[in-house]
């Protein structure tokens, strides 16, 4: 894959301004290169590169492969900023290339630039895709202000999560919830032995048991809870039944208990 990069000749960028990128692509996979560049919208490119270069869509590529020279092809690009402040993202797309003719062992790659104009070097936000104000290093950009979907604040794990950040209150749900590599930290628990005896021909059922966690609220309805099954500290019986051998064939369902009955002497 080769490196690319992209750079603006001038900083700050001032209203209006036209300003030189710099577009450079190693020559990793084969001796020439091309390339691609579009904007988000803000702006206007131009042809300062000629010839070699076009304008194509919203942005602008190359005519022909160049050929590269130390390891690098570089391509130069214009762009004039509006009348008006605010900031603009450059997406480059660029392919080094063998000049085979096929795009047997070519490599692409990408690089990226955000610049403000008209307000100085501008500020940089981070993405916040789910709107909590905090982001997640996976992409950002440069701006006179803040702009939606933005914020200067870092640390969220979970950003499709708007209830999962740094500043979120740790809930008993198996999740980060605050972001700070535990898990349900820092919550009380409550642990209650509910035993049940049943007599029978045999033996008294096992010990039962339920580990109950969460918020103070949450523990203190499971305390009533658990005084209603049988006061606090005491066990709950059941009342005894009697179990009866069964003749073979017979489904358990079929046979009632009853007292067996008694022949005269």
């Amino acid at each position: 894959m080769p490196t690319i990069t992209v750079a603006s000749d001038t900083s700050p960028i001032n209203l209006g301004e036209t300003i030189v990128l710099t577009i450079k692509i190693s020559n990793t996979n084969g001796p020439v290169a091309g390339f691609y560049v579009q904007s988000n919208g803000p702006g206007t490119f131009s042809i300062v590169d000629s010839p070699g270069t076009q304008l194509l869509g919203m942005g602008v590529a190359h005519t022909a492969p160049r050929a590269g020279v130390d390891g690098f092809t570089t391509f130069q690009v214009g762009w004039t900023a509006p009348a008006h402040e605010g900031g603009v993202d450059f997406n480059v797309w660029g392919l080094s290339a063998n000049n085979d003719g096929t795009p047997q062992g070519d490599g692409a790659g990408s690089a990226f630039l955000s610049v403000a104009y008209g307000c100085g070097v501008g500020t940089t936000y981070y993405t916040d895709d789910d709107q909590d104000g905090y982001a997640s290093p996976i992409g950002y950009t440069v701006a006179c202000s803040q702009p939606m979907f933005f914020t200067t604040v870092m640390g969220d794990c979970n950003d499709s999560d708007a209830t999962i950040h740094p500043a979120a209150v740790e809930v008993c749900n198996g999740v980060d919830d605050n972001c700070n590599g535990l898990i349900d930290e820092g919550l009380a628990y409550l642990t209650r032995i509910a035993r049940t005896t049943t007599a029978t021909a045999t033996a008294a059922s096992p010990v039962r048991s339920r580990r109950i966690s969460g918020s103070a609220g949450e523990l203190q309805r499971a305390r009533r809870q658990l005084q209603h099954l049988g006061g606090r500290g005491s066990h709950r019986y059941v009342r005894p039944r009697l179990v009866l051998p069964l003749r073979v064939g017979v489904h358990p369902r079929s046979v009632r208990a009853r007292a067996p009955a008694t022949r005269a002497m």
